[in-house]
């Protein structure tokens, strides 16, 4: 059986592992990715009616009373099923899991809004600038750290060659990232490897950065191995 390295966040392991195993894939993770939340004042959301959620991460942080209190768009199915978890349902989900279709989505059903945007210490403004131009409302604060787990770097090639991996799969772009700069520091041809992407936003990082790359997605459309 073909062995899948996951390297994103070590959450929901076992439902994972049981996904990829239904396409043919043994999953081995090794995260490159944790969350640490950041101490801030929720105070500066107090006119907010509507909580973007790119991430999961924020469900984690985040008072429950507080998410109770709010309209929730989120980015992709996974994010809306983190919320279900929590006994909350989203009252948004972007057409495709990217920014572009999030801020799209949003735009097309909703005129008027005050949004709150919790997002980690590697987000850029895209959101917030665009949110801005279309008339919205927007407050941003960055309430989490995205960090590589101190034993991962160490661990990673070592488990790539000892369990033979060859292909890896990345949550998101900042995974693909560290996985790209451990490997080529240590000399390691990345064409040996397939990759899979969580969404498109990831794929096209991939891509941009000149290696092939399919989407979860692209899988399920190709039928089960």
């Amino acid at each position: 059986m073909k062995r899948l390295l996951y390297t994103g966040i070590a959450r929901n392991l076992k439902e994972k592992a049981d996904f990829f195993l239904s396409y043919g894939y043994y999953m081995i993770d090794l995260p490159l990715i944790e969350i640490e939340s950041l101490s801030f004042d929720l105070s500066v959301d107090s006119k907010s009616d509507w909580l973007f959620l790119t991430s999961q991460a924020p469900l984690e942080i985040l008072p429950y009373d507080y998410l109770q209190s709010k309209r929730i768009a989120v980015i992709g199915q996974q994010t809306a099923n983190a919320l279900a978890q929590h006994g909350l349902k989203e009252a948004l989900i972007a057409e495709e899991p990217t920014r572009e279709s999030l801020l799209q989505t949003f735009s097309d059903n909703i005129q008027k809004a005050f949004i709150f945007y919790p997002k980690s210490d590697l987000a850029d403004n895209y959101l917030e600038t665009e949110l801005l131009k279309k008339g919205y409302q927007i407050t941003s604060k960055v309430i989490y750290r995205n960090q590589l787990p101190k034993y991962s770097e160490k661990s990673l090639i070592p488990l790539i060659y000892y369990k033979d991996i060859r292909t890896i799969f990345f949550s998101s772009p900042s995974t693909w990232v560290r996985f790209r700069a451990i490997t080529e520091k240590r000399g390691v041809d990345l064409n040996q490897f397939d990759f899979l992407a969580q969404g498109e936003t990831t794929k096209l990082k991939i891509i941009a950065d000149g290696y092939p790359a399919k989407e979860m997605s692209e899988l399920e459309k190709g039928g089960r191995t």
